[in-house]
């Protein structure tokens, strides 16, 4: 089986986050420079709508993993997340192996439907945890994401997107919530790690204790 990628990230929700994008930059803005970084705003407020999946008995979300489909402007993407090589959610920490393939229009139909497709994650779900019944969409969540670029002086890059968000599980929807999200490109760890933590401190936010789709489920 071919080396499955890492994603590095730390999540924290802002409950007393401004009420736009720009005014949440640029709150942020000072203490990212101030923590040595510079930040590129990467276009305008993008609309996500993910759909996640799951078996009867909840298998995945039982197992610390989760299956989305995506949709954003002109893309559908599936994503499979599973495993932890750290303590789960330390202090808003997230490492967890991805495996993301975009779909076709019709492949995205067969898995709303509850059929199987053969791109890539889907087959390495059916691999890796084959006990996993029929899967079929249990969550939606809504997201209005503004992203930035964050970079060091030696062009180490991370990504932090400002997330709105809101969460629909058997017709009840809940939220919004703000969740700051910061993945690493090629900062340190330790750089990485500095930065959630200001961002905790000045800010009043608080270390997410679970992703997307466990939030959804409670």
């Amino acid at each position: 089986m071919a080396k499955i990628p890492v994603e590095d990230e730390y999540k924290l929700l802002w409950p007393t986050a401004p009420g736009t994008p720009a005014r949440r930059l640029a709150a942020i803005r000072p203490l990212v420079e101030q923590a040595g970084l510079s930040l590129r705003v990467a276009g305008p407020p993008a609309l996500q709508v993910d759909v996640y999946f799951d078996d009867e008995a909840g298998s995945l979300l039982a197992a610390g993993m989760s299956f989305r489909l995506r949709k954003t402007p002109g893309r559908r993407l599936i994503t499979l997340k599973m495993g932890h090589t750290s303590p789960p959610h330390a202090h808003g920490r997230f490492q967890r192996q991805e495996a993301e393939a975009e779909v076709s229009p019709a492949e995205a139909r067969t898995l709303l439907r509850g059929g199987e497709i053969t791109a890539a994650p889907f087959f390495l779900l059916r691999q890796v945890a084959p006990s996993v019944g029929p899967l079929h969409p249990v969550a939606r969540v809504t997201n209005r994401r503004q992203v930035a670029i964050l970079e060091n002086a030696a062009r180490g890059q991370a990504e932090l997107a400002l997330d709105r968000v809101t969460y629909e599980v058997d017709g009840m929807r809940r939220g919004p919530e703000i969740e700051v999200e910061i993945e690493n490109h090629r900062l340190g760890r330790q750089e990485l790690r500095a930065l959630g933590r200001r961002l905790e401190k000045e800010l009043g936010r608080t270390p997410s204790r679970g992703s997307k789709y466990e939030r959804a489920m409670r």
